[in-house]
């Protein structure tokens, strides 16, 4: 499978990992399973996010496909009341919240330590980072 989300109630955390090469119906279904994922919370629930991309290899995706795959995160977020740094560095206004549940907290995992450590450098904040090890992430998580 290319995806993987789950949530661990132990510590409010919803996880999910895209790997591979995907198409359209798989950024779909990855989609849908995300926000069911949420809505499985009770209403007023709060959320952090790991989102590992660490098999997600972009020079390999068709574009059109990246493109709409790059979306669905900040949408996701965007819907639970979370602007992530992408909309800053597009210079793009987010989407009003939509879901009764809200997510505080988002960490960004690749393989690419360069770009993970450039994104830390451009868009980080105390409630968004980026990095290429889960350890170190989940670390960042439990400290705030």
């Amino acid at each position: 499978m290319p995806y993987t989300v789950h949530y661990d109630p132990s510590c409010g955390t919803l996880y999910t990992a895209l790997n591979g090469v995907v198409d359209f119906t798989t950024v779909a279904a990855w989609e849908a399973e995300l926000y069911g994922a949420a809505r499985s919370l009770p209403e007023g629930s709060r959320f952090q996010v790991i989102e590992d991309l660490r098999g997600y290899e972009v020079g390999e995706q068709e574009l059109a496909v990246h493109k709409e795959m790059r979306e669905v995160t900040p949408r996701f977020l965007a819907a639970h009341g979370f602007v992530v740094g992408f909309f800053r560095l597009y210079e793009r206004v987010p989407p009003e919240p939509t879901e009764p549940r809200t997510c505080t907290r988002v960490v960004h995992l690749h393989h690419d330590a360069h770009k993970m450590d450039r994104y830390r450098e451009l868009l980080a904040s105390p409630e968004e980072s980026f990095f290429s090890d889960v350890d170190a992430a989940r670390d960042w998580l439990a400290r705030r």
